[in-house]
């Protein structure tokens, strides 16, 4: 008789959260840990990401694509199909915009603070919890609360942007271009598309993926990931919008923003948090020859 004993070694990782601090005035709330301040301000409601040396990093859109939450009113049968295999009708949305900051609570041993925010409707109520900062990273939660949690089904959040910033990201993509500014980039897990030579592709065209993934990679040094398995859509603008915003088909959406000084620093931090793969083998980075498409009569030289 043999007896194999197999031990198992779980490592787990423990988040130690910075203390924060929160000072007031007339006009607005800054929460912060030494290295970044998140400054609120009350009316009207705006946020803004500043690092140590008071330079602001990144600033929510006080006049359009404000901080909103939303609910459906009607069918739009004249407006478009969303593109992609559940091929829903479009549905006009109702967006009640955050106004003001109403009150705050500080928890968990000043490392969350909540904030309840009023929305031009009277029933329409935004929670906005900061939490889980350690260093230049940390983590908001964005609650749509009221009496009916059927109420509202949408959250979008507009930030501002210098035309000259870029964005790479959202996982795989069928485009040449990796700067996604002017991108309207839907994140749902669904098989790809269809090819019709190499200009065409349905349903959803060039930016069909397979694995799509709701980080924001800016050329300004910080990222944003949507850390949901909701359906989200981000809208890049153009080189003409100094703004761009995401929408979020859920009533609660976590967040996580990472602060960096440099994109490859910003991406660092969100490697850090989510997980660093492997280094594949070399045959991986050699060519992709697929049969029975459009790209099997491509000559190297074409390319």
């Amino acid at each position: 008789l043999h007896l194999t004993i197999v031990s198992l070694l779980i490592i787990s990782t423990v988040h130690c959260f910075d203390v924060l601090s929160v000072q007031e005035n007339d006009h607005e709330i800054t929460v912060g840990n030494g290295q970044l301040s998140v400054v609120l301000s009350k009316e009207p409601f705006q946020m803004k990401i500043l690092d140590e040396d008071s330079k602001v990093l990144l600033a929510s859109n006080p006049y359009e694509n404000q901080l909103a939450i939303g609910r459906g009113v009607a069918w739009n049968f004249q407006k478009y199909i969303y593109e992609g295999y559940s091929f829903r009708l479009a549905y006009d949305y109702e967006y009640f915009r955050a106004t003001t900051v109403d009150s705050y609570q500080v928890l968990d041993d000043s490392k969350i603070v909540t904030f309840r925010i009023l929305t031009d409707d009277i029933a329409g109520i935004i929670e906005l919890e900061l939490a889980a900062f350690s260093g230049n990273h940390f983590k908001p939660t964005i609650r749509a609360t009221n009496g009916n949690p059927l109420w509202t089904n949408r959250i979008q959040w507009g930030f501002l942007s210098p035309i000259d910033e870029a964005f790479f990201g959202f996982g795989e993509r069928f485009m040449p271009e990796q700067n996604k500014r002017g991108q309207k980039l839907y994140n749902w897990v669904e098989d790809g598309g269809f090819s019709f030579g190499l200009e065409v592709r349905l349903p959803k065209g060039p930016t069909s993926t397979y694995i799509p993934v709701p980080f924001l990679l800016s050329s300004y040094g910080y990222g944003l990931l949507l850390d949901t398995t909701w359906r989200t859509e981000f809208d890049l603008g153009s080189g003409s919008v100094p703004h761009y915003s995401f929408t979020v088909e859920n009533s609660e959406v976590d967040l996580e923003f990472f602060m960096g000084s440099s994109p490859s620093e910003a991406l660092a931090l969100y490697t850090s948090e989510v997980g660093r793969p492997l280094i594949p083998p070399k045959f991986q980075f050699g060519p992709w020859v697929q049969f029975g498409n459009a790209y099997s009569n491509v000559t190297t030289t074409e390319w």
